[in-house]
């Protein structure tokens, strides 16, 4: 593809540190990437009225977000690495990072959801003014600013919007969108201006053209499966007769499971050859194809766990930006172009030798990690502590010894392993991410796991222990007693 591409930054997640962004963008740069789509969300050090929402916050004390200074430095490495830089900024939907504070709370749609941002609420317009103005003032040499408005669950529920919209005369979405607009046109003539799709492909062709949304903002379309059903005729003609000019944006993670935490490689690539067969089909109808954006996400909203890390979906991004840059996906190109990363290809799994990219240290732990979690799943969940370890015998007693103890060794081995694969996560995410999300990232992935198979040692020993031999005994008696018979356990 000769247009635009981006990579999408999200820094809602794991924000990186930025000595790490240094490697990552000259390495996207290498790769072919021509610009950084840059969503802050909670990590841009926002000031004046809005400061409580970023990382000059009292919320953010000592999380590692970004300080003024470092957010500078991280638009500097981009800079140094020619990458142009597109700011991200929600403006009406996914807007959990401002109106979970009690200052901005009156302002959602509907009180009990606080990713959408009423429209018609006093103050909605001039929240939205402001993030812009401080994105835009931060960015001064941006061309585009990208507004978001995606994913607006809840529009139109509360009892101001529902009588503005009775008529279905206007659409209140469309109605704030385009108030914004003219007001970033009008205060920031030079700048253009990018909205998400999704809100769009359900509004009539005829009142997009009235609006005139077509020479306001350009639609930026996202589609993050492997499959050619999105690009049907309607959908496409309506956008290339509205909008001059469109965007298009694939997916290289966080888009397939919530809570993923290596990507799947395949799915990726699959995803950018879609893209690249759909807009082939119609080359001579969109007017100007701006480029597309590899989006990868970090969270699926602001209260998400955390998905794919950035470092572990670099094998994804790189094969995606090379079947993007071939503009084909080439199995043959792929085997060769992995050696560039000492990888294999059908991307399966690591090679013997240590894969090169930035942040692969991280990569191999987090594949270490996910291989270690689907083994504790499976022991768990075998049929031996179903049958000869369940809650019931545990809390009666009634157990076969030789059972336990193969089940103690083995529960043993298991904790042993998991302190080894926590060890070689410490020693390589340090370098790489913040503090809070190495603890977001152990609390979720690794002590619960601690905890649960330490819990069952705990069990397991105590069934085991000779001092504790008198206690079957007077199991043994309740279940005689009710007309049970049962051997002695050996």
């Amino acid at each position: 593809m000769e247009q635009n591409i981006l990579v999408h930054l999200d820094l809602k997640g794991a924000p990186p540190k930025p000595a790490y962004l240094a490697k990552f963008f000259s390495f996207v740069k290498s790769l072919g990437a021509t610009g950084i789509l840059l969503e802050w969300e909670d990590t841009f050090p926002y000031t004046d009225d809005i400061r409580l929402l970023g990382s000059l916050g009292d919320s953010s004390a000592s999380k590692g977000h970004y300080t003024n200074e470092e957010a500078l430095e991280i638009l500097g490495l981009a800079s140094q690495s020619n990458l142009t830089v597109i700011p991200l900024v929600q403006t009406i939907g996914h807007m959990e990072f401002v109106l979970k504070y009690s200052k901005f709370n009156h302002l959602r749609e509907t009180k009990d959801c606080p990713n959408c941002l009423c429209p018609t609420a006093d103050g909605s317009l001039d929240l939205v003014k402001c993030l812009v103005n401080q994105i835009i003032s931060f960015h001064e040499h941006c061309e585009y600013i990208h507004i978001g408005a995606d994913e607006v669950w809840h529009m139109g529920v509360c009892e101001k919007c529902v009588q503005l919209d009775s008529h279905r005369l206007r659409s209140l979405w469309l109605d704030h969108v385009i108030t914004l607009a003219l007001y970033i046109k009008s205060t920031y003539p030079s700048k253009k201006i990018i909205v998400w799709d999704d809100m769009l492909r359900n509004i009539d062709e005829d009142l997009l053209k009235q609006s005139n949304i077509g020479n306001l903002v350009e639609p930026m379309v996202w589609y993050y499966q492997k499959e050619d059903a999105f690009f049907n005729q309607n959908l496409w003609d309506k956008y290339c007769t509205v909008f001059p000019n469109i965007w298009a944006a694939s997916a290289f993670k966080g888009a397939t499971s919530s809570c993923q935490i290596i990507p799947t490689v395949a799915h990726h690539i699959q995803n950018q050859d879609c893209w690249i067969r759909g807009l082939s089909s119609y080359t001579e109808k969109i007017k100007n194809l701006r480029g597309i954006v590899l989006t990868g996400w970090s969270r699926f909203d602001h209260y998400a766990t955390l998905c794919e890390l950035l470092p572990c979906g670099i094998p994804s991004l790189f094969f995606s930006l090379m079947t993007l840059r071939h503009g084909e996906y080439s199995p043959e190109a792929c085997e060769t172009e992995a050696l560039r990363i000492n990888c294999s290809f059908p991307f399966n799994n690591m090679t013997n030798r240590p894969p090169i990219f930035p942040g692969s240290e991280v990569y191999v732990a987090m594949e270490w990690l996910a291989s270690f979690i689907r083994k504790y799943k499976m022991e768990v969940n075998d049929d031996r502590f179903n049958t000869w370890f369940n809650p019931w015998q545990i809390k009666t007693r009634h157990v076969h010894r030789g059972h336990i103890l193969g089940t103690h060794a083995n529960l043993e081995a298991l904790l042993g392993e998991l302190e080894i694969v926590e060890k070689r996560f410490d020693e390589c995410i340090v370098d790489i991410l913040y503090n809070h999300t190495i603890e977001e990232l152990k609390g979720t992935l690794i002590d619960p796991i601690k905890q649960h198979i330490n819990k069952m040692l705990q069990d397991s020993k105590s069934l085991i222990d000779p001092g504790n031999s008198s206690k079957p005994q007077a199991c043994k008696r309740s279940w005689l007693q009710a007309g049970m018979s049962v051997e002695e356990n050996s």
